[in-house]
């Protein structure tokens, strides 16, 4: 009970600052480059732990028609308005 636990939000700066400690992958592709080529209603932790990690590796794949498959989330919950951010 008494241990504390550092909460951050959650960033691009975030996991490559961290990536030196931890086994997670960050992106090594520009975000900026990629349009959205797909929309995706409802952004919950399904949809992020499977379409979006897979659509992921795709545009990791550096292929040139790969930037056309960002995908563009449309939370339509009130409760989506703090995923907006990520």
């Amino acid at each position: 009970m008494g241990r504390h636990i550092r909460s951050e939000s959650l960033s691009i700066d975030l996991l490559v600052e961290q990536q030196q400690k931890i086994t997670v992958d960050a992106p090594t592709y520009d975000r900026k480059q990629l349009t959205a080529g797909i929309v995706h209603i409802g952004v919950g932790n399904f949809h992020r732990a499977h379409q979006a990690s897979y659509i992921d590796d795709l545009i990791g794949l550096a292929d040139s028609y790969s930037n056309e498959w960002a995908i563009l989330g449309a939370g339509i919950m009130p409760f989506d308005a703090a995923k907006r951010e990520i």
